[in-house]
């Protein structure tokens, strides 16, 4: 597998990371309201939605930062990319 690592600044590693680490905490509370059962179906209902939209910003953030820094040469190599925290990172993989 070949990879090819790409600098991002300290800022977009931050807040994808942020974001990232927020969308994880709501899944914890979430699983945890399902397996213990939450005593208001309203909160349960709005972090869900919450974390929906958490979820499409982390989306669209990462698609804009892999369409600002993908490799022009040999681009048809490179099929998924993960974020090197970190490194500050972007990880294209073959």
């Amino acid at each position: 597998m070949k990879e090819l690592r790409v600098k991002i600044t300290h800022e977009e590693n931050a807040e994808v990371e942020r974001l990232y680490l927020e969308l994880n905490n709501y899944y914890s509370i979430l699983g945890y309201m399902s397996k213990y059962g939450s005593l208001d179906t309203n909160i349960f209902d709005k972090k869900w939605e919450e974390a929906i939209e958490l979820g499409i910003k982390l989306d669209k953030l990462k698609e804009q930062l892999n369409r600002k820094y993908y490799p022009v040469e040999n681009s048809m190599e490179y099929k998924d990319y993960y974020f090197d925290f970190i490194n500050e990172e972007l990880v294209y993989k073959t």
